[in-house]
């Protein structure tokens, strides 16, 4: 399965979430880390757009890790990651 992630990311307010795009054998797919992961599991302080997207680039490699283990899980379509995802 070829996986990657463009850089770009955008904070969604319909999901409270940041979003941010996979490429997932040529097909792309929209992931989401939930503001309360990124609360929980990073650290975020804020609920301020600009801070989680920082919250979430300061960690985009860890996030992507998880993203990816979802898709060669199985997953198809929007990946929603929440808090539950990070937890070991």
């Amino acid at each position: 399965m070829d996986i990657s992630f463009p850089p770009q990311s955008a904070y969604e307010a319909r999901a409270t979430s940041v979003a941010f795009p996979a490429v997932v054998n040529g097909h792309t797919r929209r992931c989401l880390v939930t503001e309360e992961a990124l609360e929980d599991h990073f650290g975020a302080t804020s609920m301020e757009p600009d801070h989680l997207r920082q919250i979430f680039e300061a960690n985009r490699g860890e996030i992507q890790v998880v993203a990816q283990e979802r898709f060669l899980s199985g997953a198809t379509g929007d990946v929603f990651l929440r808090t539950q995802d990070f937890q070991s």
